[in-house]
């Protein structure tokens, strides 16, 4: 086989027959006498074995046995060495220019192997000149490019250690004059921040070694003035020698100090309202749309028992059985109305209720992804509202009382005075006698009844006498009956020779009253009920551990068998509205109310009790000097004071004929009226001493007499009520001592008006 034309120099291993064998084999021998741009070289030192006519001609000279190749056909060093890497890796390369005496070719070369055992390459030349040419715009369109883009863009050459190309927004971004720009190793590391470079010179490392595609990092560089810049460099190797060394690498640095502002305030507001979260009073649950636990703040292990680690990844486990599809599908439908009240599970098997206010958290294509549930506990609200309930109830059982105690006072009054009167009376029998004095101890048992009606309803204030509490607790004893039950054996132990004390007899039978009602409660299947009075006499150190000063005090105990009261539950036990019934049943009243009469009457209450064992509450009331008053009944008439006339106004008529008959069987002269208006119109000094009714029709008895001291200040009065309520409001205006409270014995009255005309 002949030399191909052109070819004139060395063969593949310097024998042209053997260049010839090559080029047989591999087919391309004729190309060789074409336009084609071609050429056959080493692979060892880049010498050009042969030519093709087209290439030949191209370079307007012979080329065979010239090399390297890379310095023949590249007329700028860098595109030779790019020509040259690209040789070496067997890749194409960037077109470059070959300059001929009369013109200047852009050719765009590939590489293909001609044999596997061979060392020689052949290079492939496409002419893009006439291609380029017909694009006049690119080079301009991709300068506005660089110049439009926020990214600064930059070309280094590992070389030369410099740029060769840096757009004007580089030099923006790291506040720089143009020209300053130097990206040297050293001056890279210098203007990194000390934290950032770490990692940025693994991630820079393994990109130049070739580990990863692209070289991507997030930093703070130190700007011209000395301020920090975060910025995000990304940059690509494009060129290896045939180490694989980078020769050329290109890439681009952006300024992202807004994001990492946008990045770190977002970031605070997520923990502001984590931290908002995490501190709210109302439990947040995060749940997803399969009612899975995504987050559980505080209040919520407060509400329901459960820790977050309990929850988070489970289904939600506050939610009842019977509630938990209807509630899923009213979720998911966003049924469910703001403020909604539910009952839900906690974690010791009780339920709570709650309000709850629920955020749909949707998926971006609009479906509902999971539910934010704000729950508000209304343990305290729902006590509130029992509370007021309660108040309210008591409040209408107030008025109730103090709307009826007047005429119910006005009847007694009748019904006992006269009853009074008669069994005083010398016609009357032994027989008519022993029956008129069981009348007089039913209406006694009939005025305890209205005064404890009255003082449950809180309307009325306390009267304070000196009192025995034997006789005290003896008198309630008969009022128990009507609340303890059958079931329950009520006994009294009292001990003799007790002092006496001061205290509201009605408010200590109140007492009683809660007190053994809170045992019967303890005892709902019966049991043993004990009241027992003692003398105790506490020192310093016990009377503080009481509450009360040192001193005698008379005490009475009340003890059940009952269930007991656990041991964390006594210091609670007297706070208002506490009570450990379930229902709502109870007002939780009972034992606050008689801690309050008993602390107002100077003494303490304390209890003692273990589960299982019963209870025993002990009332401390402080003794008192004085002996215990008398009865203000009469066995016989008392003399009258000679001479007394008394004026009656009272506008029942059963009171008023009993008040004018029991006066005048005194030797009073007596003039009754029924109303304000009938008295004014007689003068006042017309008589020595005024009887009369508080509350009235038209004008009360306080008005009244007002009106009649007009004329005659000295004027003495005895005001008779069986309505506390009004007594309340008209209290600053009723001269001391001058008040009796209906019902009356007949013996009161007229103790009271001797008493008065005799001041």
């Amino acid at each position: 086989m002949s030399t191909p034309h052109g070819v004139t120099g060395h063969g593949v291993t310097g024998s042209s027959d053997e260049l010839g064998s090559v080029l047989d084999r591999v087919r391309l021998s004729r190309l060789f006498d074409s336009d084609v741009t071609l050429a056959l070289v080493d692979g060892q030192d880049g010498r050009i074995l042969a030519a093709s006519r087209g290439l030949t001609e191209l370079a307007g000279r012979t080329l065979t046995g010239a090399g390297p190749f890379w310095d023949v056909v590249a007329s700028d060093p860098r595109e030779r060495e790019q020509l040259r890497a690209a040789a070496v890796a067997g890749s194409p390369a960037a077109p470059c220019w070959i300059d001929a005496p009369n013109h200047r070719r852009l050719i765009a070369w590939s590489w293909a192997p001609v044999e596997p055992e061979a060392s020689a390459r052949l290079a492939i030349g496409s002419d893009i000149t006439a291609f380029a040419a017909s694009q006049p715009d690119n080079a301009r369109r991709l300068k506005h490019v660089i110049e439009a883009s926020t990214d600064g863009i930059w070309d280094y050459d590992f070389a030369t250690a410099k740029c060769d190309f840096r757009s004007d927004r580089c030099h923006e971004i790291l506040g720089l004059e143009a020209g300053e720009f130097d990206l040297s190793a050293e001056s890279f590391r210098a203007v990194i921040h000390p934290a950032d470079w770490p990692e940025v010179d693994r991630e820079l490392r393994a990109h130049l070694a070739g580990h990863t595609w692209r070289f991507e990092t997030e930093c703070r560089i130190r700007r011209q003035d000395g301020s920090w810049a975060w910025v995000l460099v990304r940059a690509l190797v494009i060129a290896r020698d045939e180490q694989g060394k980078p020769l050329r690498m290109v890439g681009s640095i952006a300024d992202i100090g807004r994001r990492k502002q946008a990045e770190d305030a977002s970031r605070a507001a997520l923990m502001e309202r984590r931290l908002i979260v995490e501190a709210s009073p109302l439990a947040v649950v995060h749940v997803d749309s399969q009612a899975t636990v995504l987050s559980w703040n505080p209040a919520a292990e407060r509400f329901f028992g459960w820790k977050e680690e309990e929850v988070v990844g489970r289904r939600i486990p506050i939610i009842p059985d019977e509630e938990y599809e209807e509630l899923i599908e009213a979720v998911r439908n966003r049924r469910v109305p703001p403020g909604a009240e539910r009952k839900r599970l906690r974690k010791d098997g009780s339920l709570i209720e709650v309000a709850m206010w629920m955020a749909y958290v949707d998926q971006p294509d609009g479906t509902p992804s999971g539910v934010i549930v704000e729950y508000a506990d209304l343990t305290e609200r729902k006590r509130l509202e029992e509370h007021i309930r309660q108040t309210q109830k008591m409040q209408a059982l107030g008025k109730l009382a103090g709307g009826v105690a007047h005429d119910f006072n006005n009847l007694l009054t009748t019904i006992v005075g006269y009853a009074s009167l008669m069994v005083n009376s010398r016609e009357v029998g032994d027989r008519q006698r022993a029956q008129l004095r069981l009348v007089l101890d039913a209406g006694e048992r009939a005025t305890a009844l209205a005064r404890q009606l009255l003082t449950f309803g809180r309307r009325t204030q306390f009267q304070l006498t000196t009192s025995d509490l034997n006789e005290t607790v003896g008198g309630a004893l008969g009022m128990l009956s009507r609340f303890i039950g059958e079931d329950i054996e009520v006994s009294f132990e009292p001990q003799e020779g007790l002092p006496p004390i001061r205290v509201d007899r009605e408010q200590v039978s109140h007492t009683i009253m809660n007190l053994a009602i809170n045992a019967r409660e303890a005892m709902p299947d019966g049991g043993k009920l004990v009241l027992k009075t003692w003398l105790d006499e506490p020192d310093a150190a016990r009377a503080e551990r009481l509450g009360v000063r040192p001193g005698k005090y008379a005490v009475l105990t009340v003890s059940d068998d009952g269930v007991g009261i656990p041991e964390d539950l006594q210091d609670r036990i007297f706070e208002p509205f506490f009570t450990t019934k379930r229902g709502g049943e109870g007002s939780g009243l009972g034992l606050s109310t008689a801690y309050s009469i008993v602390q107002q009457l100077g003494g303490a209450i304390s209890v003692e009790s273990y589960p299982g064992q019963g209870s025993s509450f002990s009332v401390h009331l402080p003794a008192w000097e004085e002996t215990v008053e008398g009865s203000s009944d009469i066995s016989e008439p008392m003399a009258a004071i000679q001479a007394k006339r008394v004026a009656v106004v009272e506008d029942d008529p059963g009171v008023r004929s009993y008040v004018r008959e029991l006066l005048e069987s005194q030797g009073y002269t007596v003039v009754a009226f029924s109303n304000p208006t009938e008295a004014l119109e007689l003068p006042p000094d017309s008589y020595d001493l005024l009887v009369t009714d508080v509350v009235m029709q038209g004008m009360n008895g306080v008005e009244m007499l007002e009106r009649l001291r007009m004329q005659r200040p000295e004027l003495k009065v005895i005001f008779m009520s069986g309505y506390p309520d009004r007594l309340q409001q008209l209290s600053q205006r009723i001269p001391a001592g001058s008040l009796i409270a209906k019902p009356f014995a007949p013996g009161v009255l007229l103790a009271a008006v001797q008493r008065t005309l005799a001041s």
